[in-house]
Order: structure tokens, then C-alpha cells, then sequence
């Protein structure tokens, strides 16, 4: 493959895959060195064979691991396997090297069932494209991939394949309630109704909560939403999901550790609870920011926000010392009872102000728990509201949709320049009406926001 068409397929198959990636450049390689590799700082170094006197470089924010070689190693290999025949038509050939991805990602998923997943996903992206009866149409899918799994005697007809190019199976799952569980061949077993948990930490979108949990052992989901969206679950997380017509792969444990803003933190449950929200934010497609503050930065982050948008009161009490402070050497009258006007004597009634509407209204759905130990659809609401949402390292949640004063010289769209002034107090993290999760965090040497983390 010559290497402009080589970098080409880098920039449209492999650099999608791993959301925040770029390509840095190439660099000098020989028959010695390994058609992927992981280099200096988990930069992945790949070429496509081993006579090529280069290797691409690709960056992403999270460090390429082990596994994610294995896969990129895996897609080429399929790729080679289709260029032994020389297809000319662009289109077929694109087709092609999708359909070599998606194979490569089911052999990285599966041990011996990925032949079963890989003719669901084949089928699933007919029905994306199509509707029953006017509306889209949902699955859900668990595959028993165990050898011990096959049925004896099972009739031909019932191989999924039949089943999917049929319209009556458009009723039979939704992904959400219900599912139909497979053996390794892709012979139906059984309907599963999909118990409702009374928990919901799983690292899944919290609409697939259910079914996530049922992916557990040797049991692998994938579910296809009415957008057309893919979601496949293993050990109970989502570990790729096909998205915009791209497939994402998801390192949910790496994210986790950079959302340690200090190495020692042992707020978990916090830091995961942060985490849970903007992945639901994401696939809700609504949008949001969300910060999560160093304990020693929490105070300075108030000289950003309307008094109006906070919700706690102890920030509010924080706010106001900080404003008198600003204006009790002043002569101004009007500014003096412009003050005292909007910080009354207490919260309880600051929060009565009509402007205060907002604040108030979340204040009492609040009630006085940390922002862990709301549940994941509330925190998934408060952070779609239009603003930022703002918490210490305690969970104690300071301002709710609050709108951001940014810095002169800043730059970017507003969610993007609210979280990277948020970032200069702990880890912010933008999620994009388009599901796109990226997170900042402030580095001091070169004074600016650096990403940190992307998913989505």
C-alpha cells in the first residue's frame, strides 16, 4: 500500500477508534521493527507491512495501552487480507475496510463467538438504516461466548441471521427492558425480561444500566438504538459503542485515574460519580460541563460565578464575604445597597429573590446531599441545564448552570472556554451536544488547559 493511501486509512479507520488522537508524523523503521508497536511517552507507531521503511506515529490524549496494539495489529491484518485482491472501486474498498474493523473489533471481544458478533453487527447496521411499521427500531443481544453454550439439534432457522431479515423481529427486544440471548453459533436460547437494579454504578450510559449488568463472565450485549447508534458490553461496561457511523473504544479505568487530581485522593465514589454523569450527558446528546475542584482552589472559583447561580451555603456565605471585602472601602452608595439588596442577611432568604428562582428550585431537589449521593438521572438533568455544573472535592455542589465569567484572552466556543477557565481549579470536562467527553486540567508550567482525557 503506497503511504499516502496508508496514512489516509489511519486518518479514517484507526484514528476514530481512539477518540482525542492525532497523527504526529512518521519516523524511519526497517523489516526489524513490528508493524505496531507502542513507542516512547504510548505514542502507537504502526505501518501496514514489515518491509516499510516507516511507521506513523499517532498521539492521544490517554496513552495507548497493550490491548488497544492488539486491536490496531488485528484491523491491519484484516486489511492486508482484503488487498490481496486488488479492488479498485473506492467505495466497495472503504466498505470493505469498515467491515475489516468491525471484524477485528469482534475478534478482540469475543473468544469464540466473534463470527456471531460480527453477523449482528453486519445485520443491526441494515435495520440503523431502516424502519417498522414508520418508527426506528431497537435490539438488544446477549451472546453466550462459550463453547459449552451450543445447542444439539437446534433447527437451521432459528440462526439469527434468519431471524433479523425477517420484519417480526423488529418486536421480539429493545435492548432497554428485554433481550434475546444467543448461544456462540448465534442460535436463539432465550428472551430474557431484563431486571431493573436498584443500583446504577456500572460503567454504561444509564439507559443500558440493565443490560450492561447482564453482560457478565462470558456473556457478551450489544444493543442498537433508534439513531442507529451500537453499544457492545463485556464484564458489565461499555467497551465500544458505534457512533455518527464511527467506532469509539472506551478506557473508563484510565479516564478514572486522571480525574484524580492528586495522586493520594481517595474520594472513588466521587470521582466515579463525575465520571457516570458526563457519560450519561453524552449519550443523552444534551450537552454540559461539569468541574470537579481541587480542595485548596474551591473558594477562588467563586470570583467566576453569579451569586445567582449558587446553591450552596456555604459558597454563598464565601461569595458574599468575598464582595463585601471588594466594596467595603467604597464610597459609592448605589454600590453599597446594590450589596446589600442582593446579599440579604441570610441564604434561606437570598434564595427568595425571584432572581434566585433557579438556584432555589435546585437547592430543595438537592437537599443537602453530595453530589454522589444523588441519583444518576437527577445528576444527569442538573448537568444538561444550560451553564456549568461546579463541585469541591467534598461532593458539596456549588453552583448548578451556573455561567461562567471568562478570562480576557480566552478562546474557543463558550462551553469550551468556560471548561478550560474551570480547569485552572481542578478537572473540567466538556461533554458536546454530539457525545464527544473531553476532559482539562491546568498545567502550571505552561499555563494553559491541557486535555487530559477524550471518549465519546
Amino acid at each position: 500500500m503506497e503511504k499516502s493511501a496508508f496514512i489516509e486509512l489511519v486518518k479514517n479507520l484507526i484514528t476514530p477508534l481512539f477518540t482525542g488522537c492525532e497523527i504526529l508524523g512518521e519516523e524511519e523503521s526497517s523489516n526489524r521493527d513490528s508493524e505496531v508497536a507502542i513507542g516512547a511517552n504510548g505514542v502507537l507507531l504502526c505501518k501496514m507491512d514489515k518491509n516499510d521503511d516507516y511507521r506513523i506515529a499517532i498521539k492521544r490524549v490517554l496513552p495507548f495501552k497493550n490491548s488497544d496494539a492488539t486491536l490496531v495489529r488485528s484491523i491491519l491484518s484484516e486489511i492486508r487480507t482484503i488487498n490481496h485482491y486488488n479492488i479498485i472501486e473506492e467505495g466497495y474498498k472503504k466498505s470493505l475496510q469498515q467491515y475489516s474493523l468491525e471484524k477485528a473489533i469482534c475478534k478482540s471481544v469475543c473468544e469464540y463467538s466473534y463470527n456471531t458478533l460480527h453477523t449482528l453487527i453486519s445485520l443491526l447496521n441494515v435495520w440503523g438504516n431502516r424502519t417498522y411499521e414508520g418508527q426506528p427500531t431497537t435490539f438488544g443481544f446477549i451472546i453466550n461466548d462459550t463453547l459449552e453454550s451450543r445447542q444439539e439439534n437446534i433447527a437451521e432457522n432459528l440462526h439469527i441471521s434468519k431471524v433479523l431479515t425477517k420484519d417480526f423481529s423488529a418486536l421480539l427486544c429493545d435492548g432497554i427492558s428485554s433481550c434475546v440471548e444467543l448461544d456462540c453459533d448465534g442460535f436463539i436460547q432465550n428472551h430474557i425480561t431484563i431486571p431493573q437494579l436498584g443500583f446504577a454504578d456500572t460503567y454504561s450510559p444509564f439507559e443500558f444500566v440493565n443490560m450492561a449488568h447482564q453482560c457478565y463472565i462470558n456473556r457478551i450485549g450489544l444493543t442498537l438504538q433508534k439513531n442507529g447508534d451500537m453499544l457492545i458490553f463485556k464484564e458489565q461496561e461499555l467497551i465500544f459503542a458505534k457512533r455518527r457511523g464511527q467506532w469509539n473504544s472506551f478506557s473508563h479505568d484510565e479516564i478514572m485515574a486522571k480525574l484524580a487530581i492528586k495522586p493520594t485522593e481517595q474520594n472513588y465514589d466521587l470521582r466515579k460519580s463525575v465520571y457516570l454523569t458526563a457519560l450519561d450527558t453524552a449519550f443523552a446528546k444534551c450537552g454540559g460541563c461539569v468541574a470537579f475542584l481541587k480542595k485548596e482552589n474551591a473558594e477562588e472559583v467563586l470570583k467566576h460565578i453569579d451569586c445567582f447561580d449558587i446553591v450552596s451555603e456555604q459558597y454563598y456565605n464565601l461569595k458574599k464575604q468575598m464582595e463585601y471585602e471588594k466594596i467595603s472601602d467604597s464610597q459609592d452608595l448605589d454600590t453599597l445597597l446594590n450589596f446589600q439588596e442582593t446579599y440579604k442577611d441570610n441564604f434561606e432568604e437570598f434564595l427568595s429573590n425571584n432572581k434566585a428562582l433557579k438556584a432555589n428550585t435546585i437547592h430543595k431537589l438537592i437537599n443537602g446531599r453530595k453530589f454522589d449521593e444523588l441519583s444518576r438521572m437527577l445528576r444527569q438533568e442538573l448537568v444538561g441545564i444550560d451553564g456549568a455544573t461546579i463541585v469541591d472535592s467534598e461532593g458539596e455542589i456549588i453552583a448548578v448552570g451556573a455561567i461562567i465569567k471568562i478570562n480576557a484572552g480566552s478562546s474557543g466556543g463558550g462551553r469550551l472556554a468556560a471548561t478550560k477557565q474551570l480547569s485552572e481549579y481542578g478537572v473540567a470536562i466538556k461533554i458536546s451536544a454530539d457525545g464527544t467527553i473531553e476532559g482539562f486540567s491546568y498545567d502550571r508550567t505552561e499555563n494553559h488547559a491541557k486535555a487530559i482525557f477524550s471518549a465519546g
